[in-house]
Formats: structure tokens, C-alpha cells, sequence
């Protein structure tokens, strides 16, 4: 017969015996890696069209830019809004469609609210189509390549009319019959157009509050519980998506973090105290007041991204940040210290994360994508296949019940 304390610390040393062999576990399936691994065509395909929506959410900014010179308004703004754009169905006339809230406020401190879609019309239809195809030479019988270019269809193209200023523009917008929408064309610059899909609106939403402060319990509800299983699951592919399509553009600077990701807010009585808070509709927000020098952008290396991206996805999961779940006074700033907390908190075994959500997280901050320890640059098409089949691809599938 064993007395209470020998039955306590047999079962103390089991616990522990226990948490070794899972850790143990855990890190052979995390490390083990095909020698040749190989991407899968869905997320190659999910590679090539999130280039395609980096490269115009970057023609974005400064097309909404130009249109925000006049003197309507003290303080123009515009939130974009944060799409995964998985499973989208390819358009043929048209490129990304990203949905902004235009927000305006004028010098006696009035604010005006328009959400608004603005699509990104393809630029080949401006080019024509492309195909490539072989010329064999009559004499020589030497082959080669060559890119025929067959001339726009311009019965089809679209009429654009370009806007001046968006807040001139948003009225007649808003009531217009046939009804117009915004297009991002090209060149780089806003215009309208008859087109099918959602008209511009009006925003009834008036605040904002960040991931930061939802983290910190204030975002309307306790801190343990303002998230479902289905917000974080999608707010979590939601900013693996968006790590590859804005990161290395002007709407937000450095790696994304629980400070730079807000969700609408307003108020739910009529003395404004209670906030109701939008968590389907997460967004990044950019400033533009007239003179201003454009931000720099700062260069930010793939493995401190995704390290960021890592600790990101943690935090969502225990809706906690990194500094709160371990009682930092102060955070980390160096690439390899916040990298070794991330790893202490990745082998937490204390409320771990489903397994799909764990094997993207941890390729995050182990920086092993499509096999390769090294990753390589942002331009390098490999390394936007190898993001999008090991940590969109799992991410995804933890949202299939959902989506």
C-alpha cells in the first residue's frame, strides 16, 4: 500500500514523464521534413494570385493617395480590410477586389463614413493577351520563342473616368443609375465604372479598437472569451494571408503585430459607454493628410516576419499576448531573443492549439517553409509556394467547417 505523499509523487513524476514524451513527440513531427518536398498546385495557384493582390494593394495606396490632395478635409483615411482570399473564383475581366472604409474628418472635427469595394482591373486587358509560342527559321531550321501579342479587345474594356477627389466622387457614386464602382486601374490611379457588385455605403460603424486591446480584455467581453474557436480560426488565416499581400507596402510599417490590426466599434447605448464590436471584419488603417510626405517603408526580412507572424498566431490562439502570458515589463526586441520566447511558448503544452493551426505556427517560427532551412527573398517565387502550402494551406483547413 502506498501512503498519500508516495501516491502524489508517483503521479507527479508520470505528469512529467508524461509532458517529456509529448514534447519529445512533438518536436520529431514538427523537425521531420521530406527531402524533397513538394508543393501542392492549389498552393501555387494561391501563391501566383496573392503576388498578384501584393502587387496591386501596393498601386492601391498611392492611387488612393493621389485622390486625397484637395482641401475637403482636414484628415482623409482608409481602412482596408483584411481578406484571405482562398478559394476566391477567378475573374476574367478583373484582378483582387479589396473592400475600404473611407473615412473623412473635417476641421470642426465632423467625420464622414463610406465603405466602398475598389476593384483591380487586370493590366494584361490593357496590354492584350500574351501567349508564347515557337518560329522555326526556313533556312537555318534554328527555332526559338516568342511572345505574340494580340491586341485588347476594346469592345470589351471597360470605360473608366477618373476621380479627382474620392470625397467629390463618393456621392455621385452613391446614387448613380446605371450604378458605378471604383477600379483600381492603369495606370496608377482610381476611377469609376459600371460594374456589378456591392454600392458604396454608408458606415455606421464610428470607432475603432485594436487586437492589442482585445487582448487586453476591453474589447467587449472578458479577456478569456471575446474570441470563438471560429474568430480565431479565420482571424488566424485572415493574417497569414495578409502577411504575404501587405507586408513590404505602405499600409503598415514593419512586421505585422497586435498593434497594427483594429476591428469596428460602436457605441450600443445612447450614452456611449458600451462598445459592440465587428470581429468578422478585421482591418489595417492608413492615414493621408495633404503635403505630408509618403511613410517609408521598412524592409523587413522573411524570417522576422514570419518569426512576428508565429508569435501573432499564439496570441490569437490564447487571446493573450506575448509580453501578458509571460509577465514581460518589458518586450523583447532582438530578433533572437523574441525568437527563443517563441519557442518556449511553442512547446507550451498548456492549452496547445488544434494540430493544423500548431504545424503552421510552428513553421512560422522555425523558418522551415518547403523544406528549405534557409528561406529565401520576398521575390523569390518558391518561397511564396512554400508560405502558402505550409502555413495558408493548414490554416485553411482548420477553417473548412466555417468557410
Amino acid at each position: 500500500m502506498f501512503g498519500v505523499e508516495e501516491l502524489k509523487e508517483l503521479l507527479k513524476d508520470l505528469d512529467d514523464t508524461t509532458n517529456a514524451l509529448f514534447r519529445l513527440a512533438s518536436l520529431v513531427s514538427s523537425n521531420h521534413q521530406p527531402a524533397m518536398q513538394r508543393t501542392s498546385r492549389k498552393a501555387r495557384t494561391l501563391a501566383r494570385d496573392l503576388r498578384q493582390a501584393h502587387k496591386s494593394a501596393k498601386e492601391l495606396y498611392f492611387a488612393i493617395r493621389n485622390v486625397w490632395q484637395g482641401d475637403c478635409h482636414q484628415i482623409h483615411e482608409a481602412k482596408l480590410c483584411l481578406e484571405d482570399r482562398v478559394d476566391v473564383p477567378k475573374r476574367a475581366a478583373s484582378g483582387p477586389v479589396f473592400s475600404l472604409i473611407f473615412a473623412a474628418t473635417s476641421s470642426d472635427g465632423k467625420k464622414m463614413w463610406h465603405e466602398a469595394a475598389v476593384h483591380a482591373l487586370d493590366h494584361e486587358q490593357d496590354e492584350g493577351d500574351k501567349a508564347q509560342t515557337t518560329v522555326v527559321h526556313p533556312q537555318t531550321g534554328n527555332s526559338r520563342r516568342v511572345i505574340v501579342v494580340t491586341p485588347p479587345n476594346w469592345s470589351t474594356k471597360p470605360q473608366v473616368n477618373a476621380v479627382e477627389n474620392i470625397c467629390v466622387a463618393m456621392g455621385p457614386v452613391l446614387c448613380s443609375k446605371p450604378q458605378l464602382a471604383f477600379v483600381l486601374s492603369h495606370p496608377i490611379q482610381i476611377g469609376t465604372t459600371q460594374l456589378d457588385g456591392p454600392r458604396p455605403t454608408l458606415c455606421t460603424w464610428s470607432e475603432k479598437i485594436s487586437l492589442e486591446t482585445v487582448f487586453a480584455g476591453q474589447g467587449g467581453g472578458k479577456s478569456t472569451s471575446v474570441l470563438s474557436l471560429r474568430l480565431r480560426m479565420l482571424l488566424a488565416l485572415r493574417l497569414a494571408s495578409n502577411t504575404l499581400q501587405l507586408l513590404q507596402t505602405q499600409w503598415f510599417h514593419g512586421a505585422l503585430s497586435h498593434d497594427k490590426i483594429f476591428f469596428l466599434a460602436g457605441t450600443t447605448c445612447s450614452g456611449g459607454k458600451n462598445l459592440s464590436t465587428d470581429f468578422t471584419r478585421p482591418f489595417v488603417t492608413a492615414t493621408f493628410t495633404k503635403g505630408s510626405p509618403t511613410p517609408s517603408q521598412r524592409d523587413v526580412e522573411p524570417r522576422e516576419a514570419l518569426l512576428e507572424l508565429g508569435i501573432l498566431l499564439l496570441e490569437v490562439w490564447h487571446q493573450k499576448s506575448l509580453e501578458a502570458y509571460y509577465n514581460l515589463t518589458k518586450s523583447p526586441v532582438e530578433y533572437y531573443e523574441r525568437l527563443a520566447i517563441a519557442l518556449r511558448w511553442l512547446d507550451d503544452i498548456d492549452d496547445p492549439p488544434p494540430e493544423m493551426y500548431d504545424k503552421a505556427v510552428a513553421h512560422c517560427i522555425k523558418g522551415m517553409i518547403g523544406g528549405e532551412a534557409r528561406l529565401g527573398q520576398w521575390d523569390d517565387p518558391n518561397f511564396w509556394n512554400g508560405v502558402c502550402g505550409d502555413i495558408i494551406e493548414p490554416l485553411s483547413k482548420n477553417c473548412k467547417m466555417w468557410r
